[in-house]
């Protein structure tokens, strides 16, 4: 009797056993379930996020394709591309778009010429407007940024070539060419974080050779020429803010001959622009994308692509 009762007493603990394998089996058999039905809920939402945001990217050439008033003005209340478009209901979800011109900007890849040779002109502006953002060492960051662009190996006085950069234990050594995105700035020597928090408002990879008065900044202005004044660059941020400028002509009738010659020393200023920078950001469920392109309204073709 008594190993009949162990007998029984084995078989019920097997049982029990088995039940536990049993349920902890269906358990995670369930929670595997659940996961990779989220996973793919999640696949899905992104991919109709990254469709949404290419349309948002598409709207945003659209707008800028339309726009046939003759000039371009980022602080213009009359510019309709320049409105920011925040969380715009579309199907499932929603999509934001922002329109930077870059034709506001200092054209970093302009401290070269095309033949590979500094620009004297844009490396003193670059230099006067680090000065004004109080960045260390501005003659050093603009050598070190024209040995990263131009083709030759030879390290300017204050500059760094492949050499230095291999010394120093650096992962990157200069592109010699032209950068596509301001972030590879980060690679540059000197080009710290802080230094690219300072220098992103005021700069561009993708510029035109020409500086829009509608749309830069009040330091660019006062860096653009060493003879600009700050008096006339305050009168026409001012009467910009009122009305955008249609043409240069109102430029130099507001600030006088004197002021706009110094200004426009080079002939390279303008009232509307041709880069853009397009930032279109999607969200569906728990799907979420965003698309930033530089844009070349003239040739109607996107130059830089980046996708998060």
């Amino acid at each position: 009797m008594t190993g009949v009762g162990n007998e029984r007493g084995l078989a019920l603990v097997l049982v029990l056993v088995i039940v536990a394998l049993l349920a902890a089996l269906v358990s995670d058999f369930a929670f595997s379930t659940l996961i990779e039905t989220r996973l793919a809920g999640t696949f899905r939402d992104s991919r109709a996020a990254t469709s949404l945001a290419r349309g948002g990217i598409t709207v945003g050439r659209e707008l800028l394709r339309q726009d046939s008033n003759g000039y371009d003005a980022q602080f213009s209340g009359e510019e309709f591309w320049r409105q920011p478009m925040e969380r715009v209901p579309v199907a499932d979800g929603s999509v934001s778009l922002r329109i930077i011109d870059l034709d506001g900007r200092l054209g970093l890849n302009a401290l070269v010429d095309a033949v590979g040779n500094p620009n004297v002109v844009m490396v003193e502006r670059f230099v006067r407007l680090a000065e004004r953002l109080e960045l260390d060492d501005p003659q050093g960051l603009a050598d070190a940024l024209v040995d990263w662009l131009d083709p030759d190996n030879e390290p300017r006085a204050t500059g760094a070539e492949a050499q230095d950069y291999l010394a120093a234990g650096s992962r990157y050594t200069p592109g010699n060419a032209p950068i596509v995105s301001p972030d590879e700035l980060i690679r540059v020597r000197g080009f710290s974080a802080e230094v690219m928090d300072k220098l992103a408002p005021f700069v561009a990879a993708h510029a035109g050779g020409k500086l829009n008065v509608n749309s830069a900044a009040r330091d660019l202005l006062l860096a653009w020429d060493e003879q600009v004044e700050e008096a006339d660059v305050e009168l026409l941020l001012e009467e910009r803010t009122r009305r955008p400028f249609r043409n240069l002509d109102q430029v130099r009738e507001l600030i006088g001959v004197e002021a706009f010659s110094a200004l426009n020393r080079n002939l390279d200023l303008t009232v509307e622009s041709r880069y853009f920078h397009l930032d279109s950001q999607a969200q569906v469920g728990d799907g979420t994308r965003r698309i930033e392109v530089a844009y070349d309204r003239k040739a109607d073709r996107i130059l830089w692509q980046k996708v998060d």
